[in-house]
């Protein structure tokens, strides 16, 4: 969206968008459409900002912008100026939330790496009793103590998903 600034003699007294319906004093104008208009916006003061890139903040300064005349055409600047306190208060609040939704990320993925352990502990476990049928007693022992190892490895995810899902829970009603 191209922003607008009114001008009135030698200074900027309005900053928009170019409005949809403009009275100079003595009638109306319609901008809505794309032209060509009874007035052009210019012929009624308005005209096209000349835009500038808005410098980074740092850690003591921000920037406020203004739209300024430079040679008779509208030129957006930006003044640095230190944070006040509100400002500070409110910068701090967005770098917790920000530090918070990292947090919850990294135990919902753990959660989640817990879980898919499980599942495949699990098809480990369903490939050895797959394989116990064909098989003889001797064999059937050692299938059965890989059986053994592998629900005990889904109960070790499955143990280390809620511990996470809990985690989860515990900070959230932290919050």
């Amino acid at each position: 969206m191209t922003l607008y600034a009114h001008v009135a003699g030698s200074t900027v007294d309005t900053v928009s968008a170019l409005p949809r319906l403009y009275f100079d004093g003595i009638e109306w104008h319609d901008w809505r459409g794309p032209g060509p208009w009874r007035t052009e916006p210019a012929d009624a003061g308005w005209f096209p900002i000349m835009l500038s890139p808005r410098p980074d903040d740092t850690d003591t300064t921000t920037h406020d912008e203004k739209v300024v005349l430079v040679d008779g055409v509208p030129v957006q600047t930006w003044t640095a100026r230190p944070w006040n306190t509100a400002e500070v208060g409110e910068r701090d609040d967005r770098l917790a939330r920000a530090a918070d939704r990292a947090a919850v990320r990294a135990l919902v993925a753990g959660i989640n790496a817990s879980i898919d352990e499980a599942k495949a502990a699990k098809v480990a476990a369903q490939a050895v009793v797959d394989a116990v049928a064909p098989t003889t007693v001797p064999q059937v022992w050692a299938r059965v103590k890989d059986l053994a190892r592998a629900t005990r490895d889904t109960d070790n995810a499955l143990i280390g998903a809620e511990q996470g899902v809990k985690a989860l829970a515990k900070y959230v009603r932290d919050q």
